[in-house]
C-alpha cells in the first residue's frame, strides 16, 4: 500500500527502532539492520495495524506480501455549529444570507427582507437604504415585471438562499456599457439549489370580528429557466398583493404628472380650525399579464420585447363629516357621501433592438415604447352643507348629483442611441428621443330633478370636455470618462416641447404653448476596492401638466374646499 508506515522495534531494547515508508508500488526495504529479533508493525490510516515477530537470524529478509484489513468503526453523531455570515459586500452588491435570519415557516420574501438591516416598507413601498426598490429578479431573471411588491409578497422565504441588492443598469446601458447614472434599485433573489426545481405553493384563510376575512393562495412552478406563478387573493381588510400603480386605470388620470386639482386643503387665517371625520371602503378587482421575450438574432444583433396589459374594476364608498370654525365659532359644516364605480384597462409594450459593430464600444440601439389607457366611470355625490355665518336662503345647500366620466389616452415614444469609444477610458453617446402623448377627458354632471325623479339637469359648472396633446423632441449627447476608481459622466440635451389643449364644453377655447429647454446632467462616482462607493448626481427634466390639472372644472368632492384645474399651467422643470 502506497505510503504505509513500517517499523522494526528490537524486542530486547525498544529504543532501537527502524522505520520506512512504502514506495509507489507498496514495497519497502530496511537497510543496514543488525541481525536480531524484532517486532514488525505496519499501519495506514483507515486500516487495522499489522504486527509480526521476526528473527532475522533465522528468517529470510523477504517477507512476501503483507495485507492490511480496513478498519470501519461507527462514530457517534458529530455536530458542527457555526454562525452564518449575515451580510457581505461584494463590489457594488450587498449580499444577505437568508439562513442567518429566522422567519416563520409560512413567511414570504417580504417578511424575510424586513428582518434584514437597512430595509424598510413605507406606505406600501419597499425601500433599501432609503431608496425605492423598483425591480425584483429571481436567479437573475425578471419576476412579475416591474412590480416589486407582488414578487416579495408571494415568493416563500423558505426557497431563498441569498438576497442581492444592487443598482441595475437599463437593458440598453448593459448592452452599450455606457453607465449614464440611470439605474434601478434591484433585488435579486437567489433560490436554494434544492428548491429551484419543482412545484410549491400555499393556501391561507382567516376570519375575524365584523365579518372581516382574508383568503388566498399561490402556486409556483420552477424548472431550470422557467418560472410560472399563479396568485389569487380576496379580503375586506384593505390588503393587496400588488403595487398601487395597478389601480391607475380606475383611480388615476391619463397623461403625465401627479394628481389633479388646483386648490389647497385647509388654509384660512389665524384661529381658523378645520376638523374632519372620514370613512372609506374600496373593492378592487385586478387582472394583469406581463411578459418578456429575448431573442438573439446573431452575436451582433438582439431584440427584447416587453408587453404588459392590465384590467381593473373598482367600487369605492366614502363618508365625510367636515367642519370649519374660527376662534371656537362654527363657520360651516358638510356631510358628504360619495359612491363611485370605475372600469379601466392599460396596455403597454416596449421593443428594443440592439446592434454591436465590429469596433469595440461602437453600438446602436433603437427602442420603441407604446402605451394606452382607457377609463370609464360613474359617481354619485350627496351632501348637506351648512354655512352658519350667512343669513340668506343659501345658508343651507343640499347637493344630489350624478357624474359620468370617460378618459383615454396613448403615448408613443422612441429612443435612438449611438455609442463610440473615445480615447483611453472615454466613451461618447449620442441620443435622440421623440415622444407623442394624446389625452382625452369627458366629464358630465347632472343634478337630481325632483319633477322627473331622475338625474337630468346638467350642471355646467361641474361638466367639462377637454383633450390635450404633448409632443417632445430631445437630442443631445453625453461623455463618460473612467480613470482607475473614478468615473465622471457629463450630459447635455436640448428639448423642444409643444403643449396644446382644446376645451369643447361648456365653453370652447384653445391653448398652445411651446417650451425650449437645455437639460444638463452630471455624475461623479468613486468606487473603492473594498466595495464602498460614493456617487453625486445632478439631473434636470421636465414634466407636462396632466389633463386633470388643465381642466377648468370644479371638484366638489368636499364642498368646503373646492378645487379646479388651471388651463394656463406651464410644464414643470
Amino acid at each position: 500500500m502506497i505510503g504505509a508506515n513500517v517499523i522494526l522495534i528490537n524486542t530486547a531494547d525498544s529504543t532501537k527502532r527502524f522505520g520506512v515508508v512504502a514506495d509507489t508500488s507498496g514495497a519497502f526495504v530496511f537497510r543496514s539492520v543488525p541481525k536480531d529479533t524484532y517486532r514488525l508493525i505496519a499501519s495506514f490510516l483507515g486500516y487495522n495495524g499489522y504486527e509480526q515477530r521476526i528473527n532475522l537470524r533465522r528468517v529470510s529478509p523477504d517477507l512476501g506480501d503483507i495485507g492490511l484489513k480496513t478498519d470501519a468503526q461507527m462514530l457517534k453523531d458529530v455536530v458542527i455549529k457555526g454562525v452564518a455570515e449575515r451580510v457581505v459586500q461584494k463590489g457594488d452588491t450587498t449580499v444577505y444570507n437568508a439562513s442567518a435570519f429566522k422567519t416563520n415557516r409560512d413567511a414570504s420574501a417580504q417578511d424575510l427582507i424586513e428582518k434584514m438591516p437597512n430595509n424598510t416598507i413605507e406606505n406600501g413601498q419597499f425601500k433599501e437604504q432609503g431608496e425605492n426598490v423598483q425591480k425584483v429578479t429571481v436567479d437573475g431573471r425578471e419576476f412579475f415585471g416591474d412590480d416589486a411588491t407582488l414578487a416579495l409578497k408571494n415568493l416563500p422565504a423558505e426557497v431563498i438562499d441569498k438576497i442581492q441588492v444592487f443598482d441595475r443598469l437599463s437593458d440598453q446601458a448593459q448592452f452599450t456599457g455606457f453607465d449614464d447614472g440611470q439605474t434601478t434599485k434591484t433585488i435579486n433573489i437567489v433560490t436554494r439549489s434544492d428548491r429551484n426545481n419543482g412545484q410549491f405553493g400555499k393556501v391561507y384563510a382567516g376570519f375575524g370580528t365584523d365579518n372581516r376575512y382574508m383568503v388566498g393562495g399561490s402556486t409556483n412552478y420552477f424548472k431550470k429557466d422557467t418560472r410560472i406563478s399563479l396568485i389569487g387573493m380576496s379580503n375586506n381588510v384593505n390588503q393587496q398583493n400588488f403595487a398601487s400603480e395597478d389601480l391607475l386605470g380606475v383611480l388615476g388620470t391619463s397623461g403625465g404628472g401627479g394628481p389633479g386639482g388646483g386648490g389647497n386643503r385647509g388654509g384660512g387665517g389665524p384661529g381658523q380650525l378645520y376638523e374632519e371625520n372620514y370613512l372609506s371602503s374600496n373593492n378592487n378587482k385586478n387582472h394583469r399579464l406581463n411578459a418578456r421575450l429575448e431573442y438573439t438574432i446573431n452575436p451582433k444583433n438582439s431584440i427584447n420585447i416587453t408587453p404588459r396589459v392590465s384590467f381593473q374594476n373598482n367600487t369605492a364608498y366614502s363618508n365625510l363629516l367636515g367642519a370649519n370654525s374660527l376662534n371656537g365659532l362654527a363657520i360651516s359644516q358638510t356631510q358628504t357621501e360619495r359612491v363611485s364605480k370605475n372600469n379601466g384597462n392599460n396596455f403597454g409594450n416596449t421593443i428594443l433592438w440592439r446592434h454591436r459593430f465590429g469596433k469595440i464600444g461602437r453600438t446602436l440601439s433603437v427602442g420603441l415604447t407604446t402605451s394606452t389607457n382607457n377609463r370609464t366611470g360613474e359617481s354619485s355625490l350627496k351632501s348637506t352643507n351648512n354655512y352658519f355665518t350667512r343669513i340668506t336662503a343659501d345658508s343651507l345647500q343640499v347637493t344630489d348629483q350624478l357624474t359620468d366620466t370617460k378618459a383615454n389616452g396613448y403615448t408613443i415614444s422612441s429612443n435612438i442611441s449611438l455609442t463610440e469609444n473615445i480615447g483611453r477610458g472615454g466613451q461618447l453617446q449620442l441620443n435622440y428621443t421623440p415622444s407623442y402623448t394624446k389625452n382625452y377627458s369627458d366629464r358630465d354632471t347632472y343634478n337630481y330633478n325632483q319633477n322627473t325623479s331622475e338625474y337630468t339637469t346638467p350642471d355646467l359648472r361641474l361638466s367639462n370636455e377637454f383633450d390635450n396633446t404633448y409632443i417632445t423632441n430631445r437630442i443631445g449627447g453625453s461623455y463618460r470618462l473612467r480613470v482607475k476608481k473614478t468615473m465622471v459622466t457629463a450630459e447635455l440635451n436640448y428639448q423642444n416641447a409643444q403643449l396644446s389643449g382644446k376645451q369643447n364644453f361648456p365653453l370652447q377655447f384653445e391653448i398652445n404653448r411651446s417650451f425650449n429647454n437645455i437639460l444638463p446632467s452630471a455624475m461623479v462616482m468613486y468606487r473603492n476596492t473594498d466595495g464602498k462607493s460614493f456617487r453625486i448626481n445632478y439631473r434636470t427634466n421636465t414634466n407636462a401638466p396632466s389633463i386633470s390639472q388643465l381642466q377648468n372644472v370644479v371638484d366638489n368632492s368636499n364642498p368646503l374646499f373646492l378645487r379646479t384645474g388651471n388651463p394656463n399651467l406651464k410644464q414643470e422643470y
